[in-house]
């Protein structure tokens, strides 16, 4: 009886320790997955603030308050991520391209320019947020290329 006491609580152990060792991998995995939605957020919260870039007229409204909520994003994002040096030199050299285009195009407006002439005007501000808004740089968010693009600026 003593044997098949000890032969059911070493079963007992083993169902145990392999119920453990499922739940923590699991609790792991979640865990990882919870990580990568919230930086998800960020990086689709840094597209967003992009997109109200592009089409955007900054003759006929501010561009401040776009270019506030692209900092915010990218501040936001760049405080999540871990391991991304060079991201937030590159993220805010970006920015204040996008801010001295912003101002270029307002001050090269006038009350009277034709819809050609607003175009042309416009034609850097929405070159410089389309080249920033492929998913900002799907590429670079490898953590290859991220270290070798960090690594040139």
């Amino acid at each position: 009886m003593d044997i098949l006491a000890l032969v059911t609580s070493v079963l007992s152990l083993a169902v145990a320790g392999i119920g453990t060792y499922q739940s923590n991998k699991r609790a792991k995995e979640a865990l990882a997955e919870s990580r990568k939605a919230t930086a998800d957020a960020r990086w689709f919260a840094l597209q967003e603030a992009v997109q109200r870039l592009i089409g955007f007229d900054p003759t006929a409204e501010p561009v401040g308050e776009r270019l506030a909520n692209l900092r915010i994003a990218m501040i936001a994002l760049v405080d999540q991520l871990d391991g991304w040096d060079g991201l937030d030199f590159w993220l805010d050299t970006e920015r204040a391209l996008g801010s001295t285009i912003g101002r270029q195009v307002m001050e090269a407006a006038k009350p009277g320019d034709t819809v050609e002439r607003r175009l042309e005007n416009l034609e850097p501000l929405m070159t410089w947020a389309h080249a920033l808004s492929p998913d900002p740089p799907s590429g670079f968010r490898s953590a290859a290329v991220a270290e070798r693009a960090g690594s040139r600026m």
